[in-house]
């Protein structure tokens, strides 16, 4: 694993500089060179087969109509919330979504008011 000396230049800086006879880069802001780093690492990590880091996914919810027919079954079905294949591909179209994404919702529901008895 290669270190990264913060303060030294890079080399290609250095080869910049000296073709063009221009002064040395004077000292860059911390934030520039954390940057720098950051890139020049998930570089690095391409070069080894290493994907880079993805950005975390924001969760989102299923749109309010969705939620409202599914919340009614629920509610119609209390006593035994367990859909048959048949409810759930139902639910899906009406609610335009998955077969597995209502049965991961209806799932979800029973767990949350199992905690809440």
């Amino acid at each position: 694993v290669r270190s990264f000396d913060i303060s030294a230049p890079r080399v290609c800086d250095i080869v910049q500089s000296t073709t063009t006879n221009q002064p040395q880069p004077r000292l860059q802001r911390d934030d520039e060179v954390l940057a720098r780093l950051q890139r020049e690492l998930c570089i690095l990590g391409e070069a080894v087969g290493q994907r880079r880091p993805l950005p975390p996914r924001r969760r989102r919810s299923h749109p309010p109509k969705a939620t409202a027919v599914l919340k009614a079954w629920f509610r119609d079905n209390i006593d035994h919330p367990y859909a048959t294949p048949e409810e759930l591909q139902s639910l899906g179209t009406a609610c335009n979504l998955s077969p597995k994404q209502v049965q991961d919702w209806i799932s979800n529901r029973r767990n949350r008011k199992r905690r809440r008895d």
